[in-house]
């Protein structure tokens, strides 16, 4: 339930600072160059970040539960 609330505290956060600065900007990444929101470059930069943050969870849940897979209760393995 913590986790919930503090994400939702981030989110609200992120969303106004985007909101308050919704002037279009110059973005250059590698060889691309476009004028976007600046809204649209933080959301985008949040849900990214966001996105490799879950999958960087997602692996060490995975790579915990294999290393622990055919081990008995009560028992650790080395």
């Amino acid at each position: 339930m913590k986790i919930l609330i503090i994400v939702l505290l981030v989110l609200a956060g992120v969303v106004v600072f985007s909101i308050q600065n919704g002037k279009p900007v110059m973005v250059t990444f590698l060889l691309w160059n476009f004028e976007a929101s600046l809204a649209m470059v933080i959301l985008t930069s949040v849900v990214a970040g966001a996105f490799m943050a879950f999958i960087v969870a997602f692996w060490r849940i995975v790579k915990a539960k294999e290393k622990t897979a055919g081990v008995p209760k009560g028992e650790t393995k080395i």
